[in-house]
């Protein structure tokens, strides 16, 4: 009676297994996590509305955005708002992904990724700074209300920098460009990579670890860490990748699949090994792989898209059902197609990983569409085992 089309929402299953809650009690959810977080905004009705229907579009043909923001034209009115809160409630709807998937998806320090959330926020007919903070507090109580994976501390301070870089941009002021990086990265850097060419620290993080790996950087340098990290059974469940100055900086978030993380010693002479080939990692993960649980259900193919994200570097976001070496395969693929890694931003949801990462040449400038179309067939080919 209260809202026109709940009955259909009503124990509605959900298609993405980081959900715990049917779609009806995720809205209901949503509105309790959004009451303790209605002190930041100024109208706390919007976000409160705003967050029991963000998602009332699910169940219906097509994206369940459009569909919502359709239905939420007319419902407003029908709770009584006016055509000016009607409008906020719709764009709260609109935007409910917008801030957890630039911050996730996009190179933070590349000034396109702030400007598109502006651009998008250009569009609204309220005051944007207003609506941001309503979106971002929406953000937050729709991941809390969705479970555990989907609101990490590692999630939280990305999406609080993005916000916060963005509220500067709103404001015109400008954001120093100095890569986002913790005092300890920082110290880390400026240690250095020592006579063997790498360093690695090792940190209990949460209920996951922390591997933080400074090294002069080089081709199939994010393969070999990557697959040393799988060689050590560590599923990769976050991770950031920098380079400046020939200098990479990695931050992977890892879970070990029993136990605790190796230590910095370990990870560190197995990358050793790995350079100087004394260690032979595809046979390593060859083992590995051999004993991983195949997938018992047919499993969507990989895709790969190629996203006008930076005018710096091309964007390559993939997504691909998880499995051992999957970062592996995809950083050999970069390394055979001679391009170099600037950044990534890696997540894994579950079973499936969205990776994106940003590539240039060898010399840092912008891939052509052919060399572009060359890398998608690499990686093409790199995940057909995957999936």
């Amino acid at each position: 009676r209260w809202l026109p089309g709940w009955e259909r929402l009503r124990a509605l299953p959900q298609h993405n297994p980081v959900h715990i809650y049917t779609v009806d009690r995720h809205l209901i959810e949503a509105a309790i996590q959004a009451a303790a977080l209605t002190r930041q905004v100024h109208r706390p009705d919007l976000l409160m509305i705003g967050a029991l229907l963000h998602d009332v579009g699910k169940g219906l043909p097509g994206d369940h955005t459009d569909q919502g923001m359709q239905l939420i034209a007319s419902m407003g009115p029908a709770l009584g708002f006016d055509q000016a809160d009607t409008a906020v409630l719709i764009q709260l709807c609109q935007y409910h992904l917008l801030l957890p998937e630039t911050a996730t998806r996009r190179e933070i320090d590349d000034p396109a990724t702030v400007a598109a959330v502006v651009h998008a926020l250009d569009n609204s007919d309220v005051d944007r700074p207003e609506l941001l903070n309503l979106v971002a507090a929406l953000t937050e109580a729709d991941a809390k209300a969705t479970g555990p994976a989907a609101w990490s501390q590692w999630r939280a301070d990305l999406i609080n920098e993005l916000v916060q870089r963005t509220q500067q941009a709103l404001r015109g002021e400008a954001h120093e460009s100095d890569p986002t990086l913790t005092s300890e990265q920082l110290d880390l850097l400026e240690r250095g990579w020592g006579s063997a060419g790498i360093n690695v620290e090792v940190a209990k993080h949460k209920s996951a670890w922390r591997v933080t790996v400074v090294a002069q950087d080089r081709p199939g340098l994010m393969a070999d860490v990557a697959g040393v990290l799988s060689m050590n059974r560590l599923a990769v469940r976050a991770a950031t990748l920098r380079t400046d100055r020939h200098r990479a900086l990695q931050v992977w978030t890892v879970q070990p699949t029993f136990g605790d993380a190796p230590g910095a010693e370990r990870l560190r002479a197995d990358l050793v090994g790995v350079f100087d080939e004394r260690i032979d990692l595809q046979a390593r993960l060859a083992q590995r792989e051999a004993a991983y649980a195949k997938p018992t259900v047919v499993v969507a193919s990989a895709r790969i898209e190629v996203v006008d994200a930076s005018q710096r570097a091309n964007v390559i976001e993939v997504r691909s059902h998880d499995g051992p070496a999957l970062l592996h395969r995809i950083g050999l693929a970069f390394a055979q197609s001679g391009v170099a890694v600037q950044s990534a931003q890696v997540s894994t949801m579950g079973s499936e990983a969205v990776d994106v990462f940003y590539i240039t040449d060898a010399q840092g400038s912008k891939l052509d569409q052919s060399s572009v179309d060359r890398v998608v067939q690499s990686l093409e080919a790199a995940l057909v085992a995957v999936n």
